[in-house]
């Protein structure tokens, strides 16, 4: 089964749109093919990527003052932990 804009009838949109749509489609894709060959391949790029996360998870673990958490609030700060890593990849 194709995505989400593949399904869609063409008719529904204009073709200088729908292309539009599949060529962003097909850049993310390259992107990430990219990037995970670069990480299967480089093992000190694979490291700083290991790295950045686990800081970010430490960052957030440490600004929580909470001095036992559960498993609701390591699921929270893992998540802030990870909207910031991907905040600071964005910037």
């Amino acid at each position: 089964m194709g995505s989400f804009y593949e399904r869609i009838p063409r008719q529904k949109y204009r073709k200088k749109k729908y292309l539009k749509i599949i060529i962003m489609e097909n850049s993310v894709k390259d992107a990430v093919k990219t990037l995970t060959k670069a990480l299967k391949k480089d093992e000190s790029f694979y490291y700083a990527y290991q790295a950045n996360i686990a800081m970010a998870f430490k960052d957030e673990y440490a600004r929580n003052r909470k001095k036992y958490m559960n498993k609701v609030d390591i699921h929270k700060v893992a998540n802030q932990a990870a909207r910031n890593f991907l905040n600071l990849w964005i910037k």
